[in-house]
C-alpha cells in the first residue's frame, strides 16, 4: 500500500507527505521446527516543505525514514555429500536435510536469520534568483544501520551460533554552485562540493554446541 497527499499550508508554504507499507508472508518453510524465511516487512515515510517567501527565493526542506524488519533468508540443499551424514549423526533427526531439493522452498535452521535495516535523512535546498543567475545551496545529512544475523551453516546440527554483523554509515554534503540563468552567448555555471562519510562495523561470529563433534 502508497499513499500520498500534497497542498498549500499558506500563500507562501506547501507541504508534501507520503508513505509505503510492504508485507509479505515467507513462503520458504523450516521443516525441522516451526518457522518460515522470505518473507517482506519494508515501511516508511517521507515529507517535504515548500517556503517561498518572493519570487526570488525558494527553500525546500525533505526528511525520509523507512525500515526493514525481516526474516531472511531461505537456502536449499543443492548436493547432499559427506558433510550430510554428519550433520545426521548430530542431530538424529528425520529431517536433518531436504535432501537434494534445490527447488524445495524448505530447509533446516536452528533460528530465524534476521534482516534490520533502517535509513533516515533531511535535506535543505535553498535557490535564490539574482536574475542573472541562480545560487543555490543543499546541505544534506544521511545515516543507515543495518544488522544481519544468520545461522549460515544453513543446516539443523548447531555448527555456527551466531554469525552477525552492525553496520552504520553517516553521511553529511555541502554543496554550493552558482549558475547563469540563459540568454546569454554562453551558459556557465561554478560551485563547490564537500562529502564527508563516517562507516563502522562490528561483526560476532560465533561456533555452535556441535562444531567440535562435527570436525
Amino acid at each position: 500500500v502508497r499513499g500520498d497527499i500534497t497542498g498549500p499550508i499558506s500563500e507562501t508554504l506547501a507541504y508534501s507527505l507520503s508513505g509505503f507499507s510492504n508485507q509479505r508472508d515467507g513462503y520458504f518453510e523450516e521443516v525441522n521446527r516451526d518457522g518460515e524465511n522470505n518473507e517482506r516487512n519494508r515501511f516508511g515515510v517521507r515529507g517535504q516543505l515548500r517556503w517561498q517567501p518572493n519570487e526570488n527565493t525558494n527553500f525546500r526542506l525533505i526528511g525520509d525514514w523507512d525500515k526493514i524488519d525481516e526474516v531472511c533468508c531461505g537456502v536449499s540443499n543443492v548436493v547432499d555429500g559427506a558433510t550430510g551424514n554428519a550433520v545426521r549423526f548430530l542431530t538424529s533427526n528425520a529431517n536433518a536435510i531436504v535432501s537434494n531439493q534445490r527447488f524445495a522452498y524448505e530447509g533446516t535452521t536452528n533460528f530465524d536469520s534476521e534482516n534490520e535495516i533502517e535509513n533516515k535523512g533531511i535535506s535543505l535546498q535553498g535557490d535564490y534568483d539574482f536574475g542573472w543567475g541562480t545560487l543555490t545551496s543543499i546541505t544534506a545529512y544521511r545515516e543507515t544501520d543495518a544488522f544481519e544475523n544468520a545461522d549460515s551453516d544453513f543446516t539443523s546440527a548447531d555448527l555456527i551460533g551466531r554469525n552477525a554483523t552492525q553496520k552504520n554509515f553517516e553521511t553529511f554534503t555541502q554543496e554550493l554552485r552558482i549558475s547563469s540563468n540563459g540568454g546569454g552567448e554562453f551558459d556557465w555555471l561554478a560551485g563547490v562540493f564537500f562529502f564527508d562519510e563516517s562507516v563502522s562495523e562490528d561483526n560476532d561470529f560465533q561456533y555452535g554446541n556441535d562444531i567440535y563433534n562435527y570436525i
